[in-house]
């Protein structure tokens, strides 16, 4: 019993993980960095603490924010990463309240990771 799920266990890791249309691209497999955002609902300034798993994870950072058909409703936030947390601040005093979708993109040697999330400006 035990040579058998030593055996399976052998076998389940090596397959590849897959999915319908076939094996999952680094890109895919990769969550991307942890997004701590607040307040929410904000007044005026959106702070976003972005923390990567490793030093050069990601290269560059862009925060966009938009409406519910996809207009920007501020100028996006270009940064670089500093280290392993890096804070960003997002002006949204001229922004009227509402529900707005926040995107926050990682990039690294061409690749982008996209993160979306729910804000509310009150």
């Amino acid at each position: 019993m035990k040579k058998l799920l030593l055996i399976l266990s052998l076998m389940l890791a090596i397959v590849p993980l897959t999915q319908a249309n076939g094996p999952l691209t680094d890109t895919e497999l990769e969550k991307g960095p942890v997004i701590r955002y607040y307040p929410n609902p904000i007044r005026n300034i959106l702070t976003l603490e972005v923390e990567l798993e490793y030093v050069n994870q990601y290269q560059s950072l862009e925060v966009k924010v938009v409406n519910l058909l996809g207009q920007e409703m501020v100028k996006p936030v270009v940064k670089d990463y500093a280290g392993l947390t890096t804070e960003v601040k997002v002006d949204l005093t001229d922004v009227p309240a509402g529900v707005y979708f926040l995107e926050v993109y990682s990039s690294v040697n061409g690749n982008s990771v996209k993160q979306t999330r729910k804000i509310t400006k009150s």
